[in-house]
């Protein structure tokens, strides 16, 4: 799985909010004013999609280890 694969596993405001940040470089709160959420819920889908994309790449690296 790669991280295309990983990011389908995302609910929609993760994927927009870590794409709006990490791939266009807008800040916290240029994506709060873009997506017209509060800034407490970008941060929160940021981190909340951060976490899932860490546990869903690394439970690949160990399934791939083990084989």
């Amino acid at each position: 799985m790669d991280l295309e694969q990983a990011m389908e596993q995302l609910n929609p405001d993760e994927i927009a909010t870590i794409t709006l940040c990490h791939s266009y470089g807008f800040s916290h709160q240029e994506v709060s004013n873009i997506l017209e959420m509060p800034l407490g819920s970008v941060k929160s889908n940021i981190s909340r999609g951060k976490l899932k994309l860490k546990e869903t790449l690394n439970k690949k690296d160990r399934l791939e280890k083990a084989s």
